[in-house]
C-alpha cells in the first residue's frame, strides 16, 4: 500500500510499517508533481525529496546564481512538464516563466520560478524552508496575504491592514 502526501509542509510522523509513505511536492505550473521523498522513519523535518524523471531543479539566490548545498534559495524547475505560462496573464507569465540560464538542452530551455525557498541537503534531497513572498497555503489553497490586505483596506473607515497566517 502506498500513500502520497503533499500540498503543505508535512508534519513529522512515524509511518506505519504496513504502507510506503511519500512526501510529494510540486506546483501546478509543473504538472503537479516535481519531487518525491519516501518517509521510511520519523524525520524532524521531512524533505520534499529529489526531482522526478525529466525534471531539473535549480536553487538560486536573488541574483539568479546557484547556491551551494545547505544554503537557502528560490527553487526553479525545468523540464517538459513545465507549463508555458498563465492564460491571459502575460505580466505574471513574464515574471514566473523564463529562459533557462543554466542549460539549453532540449526540453529544459524554460524554467518556472516557484517562489518557494528551499535548500539542498548533503544527500541530494531538497528541504522546503518557506516562501519568498506573502503567499501561504491553507488546506491546500494558495492565498496571497497582500491581496487579502488590499480587500480589507477597501472597507470604509479602514486605513491599513496586516494579515498573518498563524498555525494553531
Amino acid at each position: 500500500t502506498y500513500l502520497s502526501m503533499g500540498g503543505e509542509k508535512l508534519v513529522p510522523f512515524d509511518p506505519p510499517k504496513s504502507l510506503r509513505a511519500f512526501n510529494v511536492y510540486g506546483p501546478t505550473e509543473s504538472t503537479i508533481l516535481t519531487t518525491a521523498f519516501e518517509i521510511d522513519r520519523l524525520y524532524t523535518n521531512v524533505p520534499i525529496g529529489k526531482p522526478l524523471d525529466n525534471l531539473k531543479l535549480y536553487i538560486v539566490d536573488r541574483l539568479n546564481r546557484r547556491v551551494p548545498v545547505g544554503v537557502p534559495g528560490e527553487l526553479i524547475v525545468a523540464g517538459v512538464q513545465v507549463a508555458r505560462g498563465y492564460l491571459n496573464r502575460p505580466e505574471q507569465t513574464e515574471k514566473a516563466f523564463q529562459p533557462n540560464p543554466f542549460t539549453c538542452q532540449d526540453g529544459y530551455d524554460r524554467v518556472y520560478r516557484t517562489g518557494d525557498i528551499v535548500r539542498m541537503l548533503p544527500d541530494g534531497n531538497v528541504e522546503f524552508v518557506g516562501r519568498r513572498d506573502s503567499q501561504v497555503k491553507i488546506r491546500g489553497f494558495r492565498i496571497e496575504l497582500t491581496e487579502v490586505e488590499a480587500v480589507i483596506r477597501q472597507f470604509p473607515g479602514i486605513d491599513d491592514a496586516t494579515v498573518s497566517a498563524i498555525d494553531t
